[in-house]
C-alpha cells in the first residue's frame, strides 16, 4: 500500500520571509551598503521588462529611467530615476559577470533617448578634436572594447577574446612608438575608474613606459600591452567563487583575493596564443622588489625585469585614479606617494626615472 505523503505549502509569512533572505543575498553577492534598500519590482508578466547591456550604461551618469536586477525569479529595483550607476557596483557586477540589467518597457523609450544623447556628445567630442587626437580615442576605444569582451563574455569564448587582444595591441604599440608621449592613453585618464579603463591605462602606461625605458622591440612591447589588459582577469574568477563563500570574513575574502594574479596565470596558461612572457608579467605584476608582493613573494632578480616596469606603472595608475584633482596634480600626488612612502618596493635603478617618465608623458613632455 503506497503511503500518502501530505503536501504542506508554505504560510504567507514564509514567502516574505524567504524573499527577504533573497533579497539580503543578492545585497551581499553585489557588495550594496548597509543603507542601500533593494525593493521588489512589479510582478514578472510577459513584456514587463526589457533587457539591455550593463555596458550601454555610463558609471556616474544620473539615469532617468529606473534600473532592475533578476534574482531567483525576481525582479528587484536597484536604481530609481535620477540615481547614478556607481563606478565601484559596476566593476563588481563585471567580476561576477552580471552584465544584464532590465528596465520597465513603459522606461524603454527614455532608455533609447538616453543612448541618442550619449552618442551625439561622443560624437561632437571626436570631431571637434584635431587627427592625432582622433587617433588617440580610437586607439583607446579598440583597447577598451577588447578588454571589455574579455571581462564580460562567458569564459566559453576566452580563446577568442583573448586573440582579439593580442590583435589590438599591435595598433596601439604603433601609436605609442610614433608619438613622443602619452597620447595613446589620454582619452581614458579622466573617465571613470572602470575594470576596462583601469586596464586600458595600465596596458599603455607599462608599454610607454618600457619604451622610454629602452625596451624598442614592437614584439616586446605588445606582450606588455596585452598583459594590460589581461593582467585583472583572475578577480573575475575569484569573485564568481566567493558566491560559494558568503560566511568568509573581509580578511579571508582579501586573502582569497591576493590570488588573482595565479587565477588568471592558470587560466590563459590553458591557452596556446597567449605568449610566455605575457603569462610572467600577468603572474608577477604584484611582486614588489623588497619581497613584500604576491603571489609568491618574489623579491629583486627573481622578478622579470619587465613585471619590475609593469608594477610600477601598475601601482601608479591605481595610485593617479584614487586622487583628486587635475590630471596632472593626480599623477604628480601619486609619483610623490610612490618615492617617499613606497620606493623600497621597487627597483630603485630605474624608480626615479620611470616616475618622471609617467609624470612628463602624462604633461604632454
Amino acid at each position: 500500500m503506497k503511503k500518502r505523503v501530505k503536501r504542506v505549502g508554505l504560510k504567507p509569512w514564509c514567502c516574505v520571509r524567504l524573499l527577504a533572505k533573497k533579497v539580503r543575498d543578492f545585497q551581499w553577492l553585489l557588495g550594496a551598503p548597509a543603507w542601500h534598500k533593494l525593493e521588489l519590482g512589479m510582478p514578472l508578466r510577459q513584456g514587463s521588462y526589457q533587457t539591455v547591456p550593463l555596458l550601454s550604461i555610463q558609471p556616474e551618469d544620473a539615469l532617468p529611467f529606473s534600473v532592475f536586477v533578476y534574482f531567483k525569479g525576481h525582479y528587484l529595483a536597484f536604481r530609481k530615476p535620477g540615481d547614478a550607476f556607481g563606478v565601484s557596483h559596476y566593476n563588481r557586477f563585471i567580476y561576477k559577470r552580471i552584465i544584464k540589467l532590465y528596465i520597465a518597457g513603459s522606461d524603454f523609450p527614455l532608455y533609447k533617448k538616453y543612448l541618442e544623447d550619449r552618442e551625439a556628445k561622443d560624437a561632437l567630442e571626436f570631431h571637434s578634436k584635431d587627427p592625432v587626437e582622433i587617433r588617440s580615442r580610437r586607439v583607446a576605444r579598440n583597447l577598451n572594447l577588447a578588454a571589455s569582451k574579455v571581462f564580460t563574455n562567458e569564459l566559453t569564448s576566452l580563446a577568442e577574446d583573448v586573440a582579439e587582444v593580442l590583435d589590438s595591441v599591435r595598433g596601439a604599440v604603433d601609436f605609442v612608438i610614433e608619438q613622443p608621449y602619452v597620447r595613446a592613453f589620454e582619452e581614458t585618464l579622466n573617465e571613470s575608474d572602470t575594470v576596462m579603463n583601469h586596464a586600458v591605462r595600465t596596458s599603455m602606461m607599462a608599454t610607454y613606459l618600457c619604451y622610454k625605458l629602452g625596451f624598442v622591440n614592437p614584439k616586446v612591447l605588445q606582450h606588455v600591452a596585452a598583459a594590460g589588459l589581461l593582467h585583472d582577469i583572475g578577480k573575475s574568477h575569484i569573485s564568481l567563487e566567493e558566491d560559494l563563500n558568503l560566511g568568509d570574513n573581509a580578511e579571508q575574502e582579501q586573502e582569497r583575493m591576493m590570488q588573482h594574479p595565479q587565477k588568471a596565470y592558470d587560466l590563459l596558461k590553458k591557452l596556446p596564443l597567449v605568449p610566455e612572457e605575457v603569462l610572467q608579467i600577468i603572474l608577477e605584476h604584484h611582486e614588489f622588489y623588497d619581497g613584500s608582493g604576491y603571489p609568491r613573494g618574489l623579491a629583486r632578480r627573481k622578478i622579470n625585469g619587465l613585471s619590475r616596469v609593469f608594477s610600477i606603472a601598475n601601482t601608479f595608475e591605481n595610485i593617479a585614479s584614487s586622487m583628486q584633482g587635475s590630471q596632472e596634480e593626480r599623477y604628480r600626488m601619486a609619483a610623490e606617494v610612490m618615492q617617499e612612502q613606497m620606493a623600497y618596493k621597487f627597483d630603485k635603478s630605474f624608480l626615479s626615472r620611470a616616475l618622471r617618465i609617467l609624470v612628463g608623458g602624462a604633461a604632454g613632455k
